[in-house]
This record gives C-alpha cells, sequence and structure tokens, in this order.
C-alpha cells in the first residue's frame, strides 16, 4: 500500500453501468470508440456503495472543458488529495482480484466515506485502486 498525493482535481465523464459488474468491458469500449485518441489517455473506474449494490461509472479524464457534455456523458470530479493506493499490473488477468484489493484498503484508518473508490487505468498494463483519504490525514 502506498499514499498518491492527487495535487488538482481531475475532471472525468462517462456513464454509470446498471448491469455491474456484468458490461464494465463493454462500458470502457464504448467511451474508447468515442474519444479522440482511444485509448492514449487514463480511464476511471468510479464506484460507491449504495444499499446492498454498487454504483459503478466508467469514465474517462477530460481533455477539454466540458468535452463529455459534448459527447452526451455525464461529468464528475476526483478530488485532489491523498489516496491511499495499490497498484496492479497486468490488470487484465487481475479483475477478479480487485474486490479483494478494495477490501484490504478499506481497512486503513482515516478513509473518507464520503468520496468514490477509483479505478485509476493508467495504461493497458497498469492499475490503481485508490481511495481518499480524509483531509486532516496525511499518511
Amino acid at each position: 500500500m502506498e499514499i498518491i498525493h492527487i495535487p488538482h482535481d481531475i475532471k472525468v465523464f462517462g456513464h454509470q453501468v446498471l448491469t455491474f459488474p456484468n458490461g464494465v468491458g463493454d462500458a470502457f469500449d464504448a467511451i474508447v470508440e468515442r474519444v479522440e485518441g482511444g485509448f492514449s489517455r487514463p480511464f476511471y473506474g468510479l464506484s460507491r456503495m449504495k444499499g446492498n449494490g454498487v454504483i459503478y461509472m466508467a469514465a474517462a479524464i477530460e481533455k477539454f472543458p466540458e468535452e463529455g457534455k459534448q459527447l452526451g456523458y455525464e461529468e464528475y470530479v476526483i478530488r485532489k488529495g491523498n489516496y491511499a493506493a495499490i497498484t496492479v499490473t497486468d490488470w487484465h488477468s487481475k479483475l477478479s482480484s480487485l474486490p479483494g484489493i478494495f477490501s484490504e484498503l478499506m481497512k486503513i484508518e482515516g478513509l473518507d466515506p464520503e468520496h468514490w473508490a477509483v479505478e485509476w487505468y493508467k495504461d493497458d498494463d497498469e492499475l490503481v485502486c485508490m481511495l481518499r483519504m480524509k483531509d486532516d490525514v496525511t499518511d
């Protein structure tokens, strides 16, 4: 586990995967096909618990103001701050391990329960699973 500092808010856009966990790959594929440059930008999975289920958003980083709105997507913000994180390489073969990784992260003291759990797909090999820390927790 490491602490990653995100120095500024990250604007992203995407849509909810209503059939989570099914349909996540298709949701990302649809965004990749519509954005300029395809998978040449970071993508994000945003999730939070709601009742007994999970709300999951497939999202891409915004390259210019209101890009998502122009493409008909919802806009979200990943708040700046410190995040407890675990990096996963070769993530395509390890998708089934992600719930366990987030379970490990949730054991950490000082998490901010008001924010999304974040999957940061840096590229086709590296994924970072992150949970935001409360603002008064530095490490």
